[in-house]
């Protein structure tokens, strides 16, 4: 699995944010209101999500099966649209959407 790493700073104080492709992407196609999960492989350490079609919004819960939230107020609510969050190898990720038809797509980076 490749490592998340940015272009070399060029020395004049700006840098090529530019991340290599990931090696191992997961897909997911999503009915509405229907969680589905996504495992973290061996290796990955760090986890970037993509929804499509743009501007869609998905949850994603790393600790239980992910719902639609309503009104939350006790500190459980699921994460919306996270881009790239920390993860642990074998981890359980949980994603949910109201968009049928909707693709979620995982990229992990060591």
């Amino acid at each position: 699995m490749r490592k998340f790493e940015i272009s070399g700073d060029s020395g004049v104080k700006h840098s090529d944010f530019c991340p290599p492709f990931s090696d191992y992407r997961d897909t997911k196609l999503m009915a509405s209101g229907v969680a589905r999960s996504f495992t973290v492989p061996d290796k990955g350490h760090k986890v970037f999500f993509k929804i499509t079609p743009s501007g869609a919004t998905f949850w994603v819960d790393d600790a239980k099966t992910a719902v639609i939230p309503s009104d939350v107020a006790d500190g459980s609510a699921p994460e919306m649209n996270p881009a790239g969050r920390k993860v642990t190898p074998g981890q359980t990720l949980s994603v949910i959407t109201s968009i049928a038809g909707a693709i979620v797509q995982a990229k992990y980076f060591e």
